[in-house]
């Protein structure tokens, strides 16, 4: 599938020296006050998930695109495991944060229920027998008709933040087989967090624009941070990553969450060294950055090129 970028006539903003880790951790005594800063939302994407079953207790199913989730009998229970890094942001900003699944199928009547779990998943060798024991009961939700399904654990978040990773089970007592999005499917579980982040004038300055989207280096290896300005709230969009001839590599659905700005995290596994395209399409609004990923330091691993200084699209 091709695209053409410059047919696109929204005025792009260029990305310059920014990244998420000076929005989300300054010195404790500069963290801004709560009635003088601006609501910004941070969805992060596991950076490992999986399920593990009483049946197969030395398999894990890290590979697949779904996560399954089930409680009875007991002899095939299955259970959901997501980790999360987080070392980039600060809990002075926390306001608020949740964790959304997205459900595919149902047994209405039943219930989730997340727990903490003190160890990072490995999507390769985690399993029944080895699995990290829950901890806390963070939240139970009822299964209901809806896509999804949204857990409450802003104390536990504020609590942990500073661990830098936080890691959940996922329980059921549903008969049923639940099934859940998982990263390998493109509509991974969310971690929502709501901050409140510094009133830098550049920063109100662009909250006074039109929709943007810039693309930010990421502290996270083999990731990318899209930054969204100002794109109308609810639902999705739809992110496509594309060569600068117009080749679609990855096509994401974004949900758009309700702040002026919201950051994104977006792997970009896959991609070779070179330059691309990031545009996010959302009913009639379309928008979009340039972008360049080069080796890190002379390795394999690949970085978002925070120098390069993509052209504008008048």
């Amino acid at each position: 599938m091709k695209w053409n970028p410059s047919s696109i006539l929204l005025i792009c903003l260029v990305t310059t020296n920014g990244n998420t880790q000076a929005l989300g951790q300054v010195p404790h005594d500069q963290a801004p006050h709560r009635n003088d800063c601006i609501k910004s939302v941070f969805v992060e994407s596991p950076i490992a998930d999986t399920y593990i079953t009483s049946a197969e207790d030395t398999v894990s199913y890290g590979n697949e695109t779904i996560l399954k989730v089930k409680g009875l009998p007991a002899h095939k229970q299955m259970s959901a495991l997501l980790s999360y890094e987080v070392h980039h942001l600060d809990a002075n900003y926390l306001q608020k944060a949740y964790l959304k699944v997205y459900t595919a199928s149902k047994d209405r009547g039943n219930h989730l229920e997340l727990f903490s779990v003190g160890e990072q998943i490995s999507e390769v060798k985690t399993n029944w027998k080895n699995q990290p024991a829950p901890q806390q009961l963070l939240d139970r939700k009822p299964i209901t008709d809806a896509s999804f399904i949204t857990f409450e654990i802003t104390d536990f978040v504020q609590r942990h933040l500073q661990d830098g990773y936080l890691n959940f089970n996922l329980i059921s007592d549903s008969k049923k087989v639940i099934d859940i999005a998982s990263r390998e499917s493109g509509l991974s579980a969310e971690l929502v967090m709501e901050m409140c982040t510094s009133t830098d004038p550049a920063l109100v300055e662009l909250t006074k624009q039109e929709s943007r989207l810039r693309v930010l280096p990421s502290t996270l290896n083999g990731k990318m941070t899209i930054q969204l300005f100002k794109v109308p709230a609810g639902g999705f969009g739809e992110l496509m990553i594309m060569t600068e001839q117009g080749d679609i590599f990855y096509q994401i659905p974004l949900s758009i969450q309700d702040a002026e700005i919201s950051y994104h995290t977006v792997d970009f596994r896959g991609l070779i060294p070179g330059v691309y395209w990031a545009v996010l399409r959302k009913g009639r609004v379309m928008i979009k950055d340039q972008f360049r990923l080069k080796p890190e330091n002379g390795s394999t691993l690949l970085k978002i090129d925070h120098a390069f200084v993509a052209e504008t699209v008048h």
